[in-house]
């Protein structure tokens, strides 16, 4: 869910959203607004801590914007034909996560089929969001231009952003 300063207007962040989401494929097979200001993306387990930085880092890169996400592991069969009210396994984990975000002030939570692993993975991301919720546009810009250009140093980063080394360290 995209929040921030006028999150109905979707003018101000639906671009960005939609460059973002396009890395992970084509909709609605693998992602698809819902609501007026939510979306449901479907990725490997591998792709997940990926994907999740690259969708807060592209949201808060839009000043005044950040993003909640509820995070559901499960099953998905190879036949669904669109994600958005499936009954599906990792679907229902992730509405589940999803509900409880507000009611637990919290910007991620995950769920899945094992309540052990959903302690520690909350835990993980509670520790992860005491950095993410401090990224400024500007660090966001530069994480998301070092997870596109992985290869890059510091330096030539800097260069491409046109600030110093210093500052992309930091």
């Amino acid at each position: 869910e995209i929040m921030g300063i006028e999150p109905e207007k979707p003018e101000y962040w639906l671009d960005q959203l939609g460059a973002v989401l396009a890395r992970w494929g084509i909709a609605p097979k693998s992602w698809q607004e819902i609501g007026d200001n939510g979306f449901q993306l479907l990725v490997q387990p591998s792709q997940t801590w990926d994907a999740m930085i690259w969708l807060k880092a592209g949201i808060r890169a839009i000043p005044g914007l950040d993003l909640r996400m509820g995070v559901g592991v499960g099953r998905v069969s190879d036949t669904t034909e669109s994600n958005a009210m499936s009954d599906e396994e990792a679907y229902v984990h992730s509405l589940d996560a999803f509900n409880r975000l507000r009611p637990l002030r919290q910007h991620m939570v995950f769920k899945s089929r094992w309540p052990d692993l959903d302690g520690e993975v909350n835990l993980t991301f509670k520790m992860v969001l005491t950095i993410m919720n401090t990224w400024t546009p500007v660090s966001c810009e530069a994480i998301l231009e070092k997870m596109e250009h992985a290869s890059l140093s510091q330096k030539e980063l800097g260069v491409r952003l046109g600030i110093s080394q210093h500052a992309i360290s930091t």
